[in-house]
C-alpha cells in the first residue's frame, strides 16, 4: 500500500514518467518532431508589452490568488476567468485568440499567481489547493513537517522562511529568466529521443535516492503507465495525487471524529462548520458537473 509519507514515486511517475512513456508512444509511432526555429533573439518578450498591460497582470493576480485558496479549483478556471477578464477589460477584444498578447499575459500570471493563493489552505489547513501545492505538501510531509492549524504556533519559523524563501526564490528566478531565457530555450533543439533517457534516467535517480528502494522504482513506473492511460483518456493526473495525499489524512480525522462522538455520523451534518463546508463541497461539485455538462452539449444551428 502507498503510504501517506511516501508520495514521491507516485508524483514523479504520474507528472515525468508518463510524460516520457507518452512522448516515446509519439515517436514510436512515426510522429516527427516539429522544426523548431533556429532564430531565438525573440525569445524574451519587450518589456514595453507587460508596461501597457499592467492593468491585466493587476487584475489577473487577484484572480488567480482568489481562485488559488480555494482547494480544487485548479489552473485551468483562475486562467480562464483572468482570460475572460482580461478581454472584457481590452478596447479591442475581437483580437483576442489571434496572437493579443494581453491573453497570454492573463492566463499566465493568474496561473502563476493560483499557486501562491494554494499556499493559504496548504499551510494553514493541510488541504493542498493545486498540483505544485500537493507536491510541496508532499515534500514537507517527507522531512517530518505536517503542514496544519498547528504549524503556525509550534513551527513558526519554519513558516516565515517558507515566505522568505518564496520571495527569494521569485527574484532569483526572475533574474536567472531574463538573463539566460536565450540560452535555455535551446534545449528545444534536442532531438526528444535523446533528452527522455537522459529525464527518466534523472528521475530514476531521485526516487531510489530517498529510500534506496527498488520497490518504489517500480512503483514509478507503474505509475508512470497509470498517467499515460490517464491523460490518453482525457482524465487528469492531479486528482490521484490530492486522493493519495489526502486519503489517509480523511480516514485518519473521520476515524477520529466517529470515536469522539461515540459513532454518530449525524454530529458531521448538525454542527455549523462542518456543515458550512459539507454544503459547499456539494455546491462546487454541482458547478463543475453543471460546467462539463454545457460544455459537452454542442451548439444547436438554426434550420433553413
Amino acid at each position: 500500500m502507498l503510504r501517506w509519507r511516501r508520495p514521491l514515486p507516485a508524483l514523479i511517475g504520474l507528472f515525468a514518467v508518463s510524460q516520457i512513456f507518452d512522448d516515446l508512444v509519439s515517436l514510436s509511432g512515426g510522429k516527427q518532431q516539429e522544426a523548431v526555429p533556429q532564430d531565438f533573439s525573440t525569445a524574451r518578450p519587450p518589456f514595453g508589452i507587460l508596461a501597457r498591460a499592467w492593468k491585466v497582470i493587476a487584475s489577473s493576480t487577484i484572480i488567480g490568488t482568489v481562485i488559488g485558496a480555494i482547494p480544487g479549483a485548479g489552473g485551468s478556471i483562475a486562467s480562464f476567468l483572468s482570460y475572460d477578464q482580461a478581454r472584457r477589460m481590452s478596447k479591442s477584444p475581437e483580437t483576442f485568440g489571434k496572437g493579443n498578447p494581453e491573453g497570454v499575459v492573463a492566463s499566465e500570471t493568474s496561473n502563476n499567481a493560483m499557486v501562491g493563493g494554494a499556499l493559504i489552505p496548504m499551510l494553514t489547513l493541510g488541504v493542498p489547493g493545486e498540483v505544485a501545492t500537493a507536491i510541496l505538501m508532499g515534500g514537507l510531509t517527507i522531512q517530518g513537517v505536517r503542514p496544519g492549524p498547528a504549524l503556525f504556533d509550534e513551527q513558526a519559523t519554519l513558516v516565515y522562511a517558507i515566505f522568505v524563501s518564496f520571495i527569494v526564490a521569485n527574484i532569483a528566478m526572475f533574474l536567472l529568466q531574463l538573463l539566460g531565457i536565450r540560452i535555455f530555450v535551446r534545449i528545444l533543439k534536442v532531438p526528444k529521443h535523446m533528452m527522455m533517457p537522459l529525464v527518466l534516467m534523472f528521475c530514476a535517480i531521485g526516487v531510489f535516492g530517498v529510500n534506496g528502494s527498488v520497490f518504489e522504482l517500480w512503483l514509478m513506473f507503474a505509475f508512470g503507465v497509470l498517467g499515460l492511460f490517464l491523460n490518453r483518456f482525457g482524465f487528469g493526473t492531479a486528482p490521484v495525487i490530492l486522493g493519495l495525499i489526502l486519503g489517509s489524512l480523511t480516514e485518519r480525522n473521520l476515524r477520529r471524529g466517529m470515536i469522539v462522538y461515540d459513532g454518530d455520523w449525524t454530529q458531521f451534518l448538525t454542527r455549523p462548520l462542518s456543515l458550512t463546508f459539507l454544503v459547499l463541497s456539494v455546491v462546487f461539485l454541482g458547478l463543475v458537473f453543471w460546467q462539463n455538462r454545457n460544455s459537452a452539449t454542442p451548439p444547436t444551428t438554426p434550420e433553413g
